[in-house]
Parts: structure tokens; C-alpha cells; sequence
């Protein structure tokens, strides 16, 4: 069989979603948020386009980590907002407040 025409054959050859995880090691990625954040003084996050956290967050105050983040509504409304602010921006990357 001439394997370039295998795989030419894409219906045979399905790569699959590639995912953040099969690219980095999320506790590198972590700790490298963590050190960006000890260097700014910022909250830091890295979410998935649909706004679900790939990373722990870093920096945040204790009323976002293990209060209003621990509620069914308010984790929700953090995604949300996560979404939000990591959108497309004609301007570029959006650093601003959580909504």
C-alpha cells in the first residue's frame, strides 16, 4: 500500500481534538501563572474559551477563591465573566475587574 495515499485518506486517518493538556503539562503552565501573578500582583486564570478554568487560580482574594467561586451561582457567574473578559477584543488582550 502507498502510505501517502493512506494517509491522504482523512476518513481512515482522524486525528482527533487535540486538547491544552496533550500540548502542555498543566502543573507547568500552573506554576507559571503562579510566578506571573507573584510578579504583577494580579489575579491570574487561564480558562478554555468556553470560560471553564484550565488552571487553579492564582493571586485571588480569599471572598473570590473559597466563597463566591464555592456556590453553584456564583462559580457560574465567574465563568461567565471569565468568558467575557477572555473574548476577542478588537484592542488586543482584555485585562480589566471581574464582572
Amino acid at each position: 500500500m502507498n502510505t501517502s495515499a493512506h494517509i491522504k485518506n482523512t476518513s481512515e486517518n482522524t486525528v482527533g481534538e487535540i486538547k491544552f493538556s496533550h500540548l502542555f503539562k498543566i502543573e507547568d503552565i500552573q506554576h507559571l501563572q503562579d510566578l506571573f501573578s507573584d510578579a504583577t500582583g494580579v489575579a491570574s486564570l487561564i480558562t478554555y474559551p468556553d470560560g471553564n478554568p484550565i488552571t487553579k487560580p492564582s493571586n485571588f482574594c480569599r471572598l473570590c477563591e473559597n466563597i463566591i467561586r464555592k456556590t453553584e451561582k456564583g462559580s457560574a457567574n465567574c465563568i461567565k465573566s471569565d468568558l467575557l473578559i477572555g473574548g476577542k477584543s478588537s484592542s488586543g488582550v482584555a485585562m480589566q475587574p471581574c464582572l
